[in-house]
């Protein structure tokens, strides 16, 4: 009985070898759980919710003219926009900055001029890096004619 009194009164002594898996355990912990605040801020992965709070509402394509028009929606919260245009659905490469710079707002309002009277032009919203279009589909607006 008293063997076995011994073998746990030595189970609380200070030993390295159990101090040191002890501090391992605590690092890998601590490591995982840095890496998974790395993964989601460093790498841009988005919580859930994230991508439903920069998603265009209201969107209104304005002022059209001959060489330009504008294009105009609200997001639920404050994010980056611009639009990305081109003259068919698959060269869309051209980009036209939101109004005010490169801040993230709730409000946002792009300018495309420079553009050639009657022409068709294809669009998608890029909100807080992520493409938006009407219906799966690039939005369509047609410059006036002489």
């Amino acid at each position: 009985m008293d063997s076995h009194l011994e073998l746990f009164q030595k189970r609380d002594e200070f030993s390295i070898p159990n101090f040191i898996l002890g501090l391992v355990g605590v690092l890998l912990i601590f490591t995982v759980f840095l890496s998974l605040f790395y993964y989601r801020d460093v790498l841009g992965v988005e919580d859930s919710t994230a991508g439903y709070l920069c998603e265009p509402l209201d969107v209104r394509l304005t002022d059209v003219d001959t060489t330009s028009f504008r294009v105009q929606w609200s997001t639920s919260a404050e994010c980056l926009g611009l639009v990305k245009y081109g003259t068919s659905i698959d060269t869309i490469n051209f980009m036209a900055l939101d109004e005010g710079g490169h801040k993230s707002k709730q409000n946002h309002s792009v300018k495309i001029d420079d553009l050639q009277p009657g022409k068709t032009y294809y669009l998608v919203i890029h909100s807080d890096g992520k493409d938006y279009g009407s219906q799966g589909s690039p939005m369509v607006v047609s410059t006036d004619s002489f």
